[in-house]
């Protein structure tokens, strides 16, 4: 977990996401926390910036070769 929280990851990314199906992982080594149940977001306590604007984001799967 250190290698995630305050190791070379930490050093070199300034944001890092880890995706867990399980809690194998103390959840308070990491500032902010997203719950997901069927691709949508249930839970968070993302900090809410008031120059953000409020919209949802749609993903689109994208093939191979496709730009």
């Amino acid at each position: 977990m250190e290698l995630i929280t305050t190791g070379t990851i930490a050093q070199q990314f300034n944001q890092v996401i880890l995706i867990s199906h399980q809690h194998a992982f103390d959840r308070e080594a990491f500032h902010y926390h997203v719950r997901m149940e069927f691709g949508q977001i249930v839970e968070s306590d993302l900090p809410h910036s008031e120059d953000s604007l409020d919209e949802t984001v749609q993903l689109q799967a994208v093939g191979a070769g496709s730009e």
